[in-house]
């Protein structure tokens, strides 16, 4: 059962605190965007940031037992069943690990993590050699600074991902020379808060979450999308 109760199998329930659960939703011949269900990978496992490498291997973070940090894990479909996730060990630590995307060619992945760096949450990247993802390198000023630098989204040779270094999260871009990085120039900003940005393939819509905080303080998110003319 999937809606406002979400999805019944899911163990506690889809969409409810403390779990984080991913849904998802297609677009019909018209191009019209249907009702949202519970990802598959969800039911057994509560998990977020999903990004597909491709159709049958996907990305994502999970929450440890503790159920106070999270990790990063990969799953693979066989047939039309997703396998059970396997936790990159090589991407692991101490700390809270979260939103990894990875490229088309699955050999180059960026997340953001709490681990110490250069202060707040900072962004990393690991390279997979031979098969094997390598120990995470955190990427060099000015994408990380000392305020909270995260939720990066790769498209092409630009970066893309949140920042509050300038007071209220915005979207920042950047573009990849060799190894250096341009300064990050703001793309999507509000009067409220702004992140998780992730584009379509042809670079042309830019989808995010802008959060709203109500009379009582609570916050609620939203997803837009902005259109490159």
């Amino acid at each position: 059962e999937t809606g406002p109760k979400r999805d019944s199998r899911c163990k506690p329930v889809c969409g409810q605190y403390p779990r984080i659960d991913t849904f998802f939703s297609q677009k019909d011949n018209l191009g019209n965007w249907q009702k949202a269900k519970a990802h598959p990978l969800t039911i057994s496992y509560p998990i977020g940031g999903i990004v597909l490498a491709n159709e049958n291997k996907a990305y994502f973070h999970s929450e440890k037992d503790d159920g106070l940090k999270t990790e990063i894990y990969f799953a693979e479909k066989s047939g039309d069943e997703w396998q059970p996730p396997q936790k990159i060990a090589a991407l692991s630590s101490a700390f809270g690990d979260d939103d990894p995307y990875v490229t088309s060619s699955d050999d180059e992945i960026f997340f953001w993590s709490n681990r110490p760096g250069r202060g707040g949450n900072d962004i990393y990247v690991s390279k997979k050699i031979n098969g094997e993802w390598q120990k995470p390198a955190l990427l060099p000023s000015p994408i990380n600074t000392s305020a909270n630098d995260m939720q990066p989204f790769l498209h092409q040779n630009t970066l893309y991902f949140t920042s509050d270094r300038e007071g209220k999260p915005k979207i920042y871009q950047s573009e990849r020379i060799g190894e250096n990085w341009g300064v990050p120039k703001v793309v999507v900003e509000s009067n409220f808060a702004v992140g998780e940005p992730t584009l379509t393939q042809d670079g042309r819509f830019l989808y995010f979450v802008q959060i709203f905080k109500s009379e009582k303080n609570e916050s609620n998110s939203d997803i837009f999308y902005i259109e490159r003319k």
